[in-house]
């Protein structure tokens, strides 16, 4: 942008054309006085109101320096709206306009992470005559500001303790080389017995299907010679970086480059930053060698260590990571998914003198279950809860979340383990008062008939049980699975017991609230349908034990 304007220009532009930048906001005033009642004194460059009557703050900056202060102001205006206007969170809208984002960025997309308000940015840019020429809606770079690992990992085995060596140097070096200083290495060790166990369901597969002939014996001798045993792992991770440094990196191979370029405007969110993690992490050399690669994922991981019995001989850390402050148990928990981005687990702790950590708390939550709203809702509103109570009283508590979104292969392993905690979906949130304990829990609840398993596998699979083997492939999470739950006869139930001394008070979440209700535990539901529902539960372990090909180890 030309220099001649200055900001008091580019506002008076900007409150002129508000249409530029949203269809129907309106102006309320330009440099609005805030009185200083808690210290919030102060003017807004410009008051608006949006076509769905809500609030609009919006600052305006003009160069790389003035954008350094505008998160501190824009806080500061908000706080004294909402004193001064008696406004909620909900009813404001924060509007940050700049001609120059490079400063602005990193605290801009830090706010958005960590504020329960509407945050929007904008980059707008001036031609002659005083016009706007562009406006450009600015996506903050939610995921760089605080910890998170990209979804996509990888899974590199190797043959023997030297070949593992060589792929450690040659992971370290293929990140430095890129510039990635925020990366986890898991070395991984197989289990005893490991290498017997996989020929064997690898054996039992074929012999199955139908592909092989021969008995089970020859078919592992056969499978013994034609393939390596794999003892080792190198599973690595990295945070999720800015689509410029992926581009950045990309940039580097000029073929790469041409094939990312043809099909990222196919992509979106999420999807177009997981899609250049790809190309930049995977694709783009240097990569390391391996002699098995496969797509890691949280679901996949934790399968290896914990019922595979995988052991984690060592971590190894970027730079960035490689510090006294994180844990090696918090990282395995991160990448196992209890951030929430699998969507199907999730762990958090929490206290009332950290709200940012309850408002990115409720974001997370919000994620983690965004398929399944019979949880989803409940849980907001007590996060929401939380938050108002945060300003009066004083307390901590911890959230735990299992949402594996796949019903039928839940009843099995249920069955498979004789445990049904580990594998029930279940949540709970405790949050302990200085006077009282608050427990919140969510099972599942028979509620009906259920139907039987076959019209089930008719109804949602079109007895097509491809969909259903897949989907145990990536973590087995089905978007129907709400469906196929009511089907079985269950509903997702949400439960609160107040503790107060000896007593115990009990309330279910019904209509939006919680009413008074008997004494409830929570999975005594589940244990009832398993004892009484005996015909559907032997067919389910029948579906996973004798119809769909086995389960076994991946490597072969």
């Amino acid at each position: 942008m030309d220099k001649q304007y200055s900001e008091s220009m580019i506002r008076d532009l900007i409150a002129c054309n508000l249409h530029l930048i949203e269809d129907g906001m309106q102006i309320v005033d330009k440099e609005h006085y805030l009185p200083n009642k808690m210290g919030t004194k102060g003017f807004i460059d410009i008051l608006a109101k949006d076509k769905d009557g809500h609030l609009v703050i919006i600052e305006v900056k003009k160069s790389d320096a003035a954008s350094r202060e505008a998160i501190h102001e824009v806080f500061k205006y908000l706080e004294g709206v909402k004193v001064n206007k008696g406004l909620k969170n909900e009813e404001i809208r924060l509007l940050i306009i700049s001609t120059d984002w490079r400063e602005l960025m990193v605290p801009f997309s830090s706010f958005c992470q960590n504020s329960d308000v509407n945050v929007q940015g904008y980059s707008i840019e001036i031609k002659e005559g005083q016009a706007i020429s562009s406006v450009k809606r600015v996506e903050p770079i939610l995921y760089r500001s605080e910890r998170l690992f990209c979804e996509h990992h990888m899974l590199r085995a190797y043959t023997s303790a030297e070949r593992l060596q060589h792929g450690i140097e040659e992971h370290v070096e293929a990140f430095k080389n890129k510039g990635i200083d925020d990366y986890v290495l898991l070395i991984l060790e197989a289990p005893h017995g490991h290498r017997e166990r996989e020929l064997q369901a690898m054996a039992a597969g074929l012999l199955q299907m139908g592909i092989a002939k021969a008995d089970q014996d020859d078919v592992i001798r056969r499978m013994a010679e034609q393939y390596p045993s794999y003892d080792f792992i190198i599973y690595s991770a990295t945070q999720l970086q800015t689509e410029e440094k992926y581009w950045e990196i990309v940039k580097t191979d000029a073929n790469q480059y041409a094939e990312a370029m043809e099909i990222i405007d196919d992509y979106s969110g999420e999807d177009r930053i997981n899609t250049l993690h790809d190309y930049a992490i995977d694709n783009v050399a240097p990569v390391p060698a391996c002699d098995l690669l496969q797509i890691g994922y949280a679901a996949k991981l934790d399968d290896y260590i914990h019922n595979q019995n995988w052991t984690v001989q060592k971590i190894i850390r970027g730079s960035i990571l490689d510090n006294e402050f994180l844990d090696d148990i918090t990282i395995l928990d991160e990448l196992m998914g209890a951030q929430g981005r699998t969507k199907q687990k999730y762990f958090k702790t929490f206290d009332s003198q950290n709200r940012a950590g309850i408002v990115s708390m409720k974001k997370e939550v919000d994620y983690c279950l965004q398929d399944n709203k019979q949880w989803q809702v409940p849980i907001r509103n007590i996060v929401d809860m939380l938050l108002s109570e945060a300003e009066e009283k004083i307390f901590n508590g911890k959230i735990y979340i299992y949402n594996p979104m796949h019903i039928i292969y839940s009843i099995y392993l249920m069955i498979k383990d004789n445990n049904i905690m580990n594998w029930i979906p279940y949540f709970f949130i405790e949050v302990e008062y200085e006077e009282n304990t608050a427990f919140y829990f969510g099972s599942l609840v028979p509620f009906k008939k259920g139907m039987p398993l076959d019209k089930i596998l008719g109804k949602h699979f079109a007895y097509d049980l491809y969909d259903l083997a897949l989907s145990l492939t990536w973590g087995g999470y089905l978007q129907k699975d709400l469906e196929i739950v009511k089907d079985f006869g269950f509903r997702y139930g949400v439960f609160k017991v107040d503790l107060v001394g000896d007593e115990k008070l009990f309330y279910e979440y019904i209509d939006y609230e919680f009413t008074s209700c008997k004494e409830v535990t929570p999975f005594e539901g589940m244990m009832s349908y398993l004892r009484t529902e005996t015909a559907i539960v032997d067919d389910v372990v029948d579906l996973f034990e004798n119809t769909l090909p086995q389960k076994g180890y991946t490597f072969i």
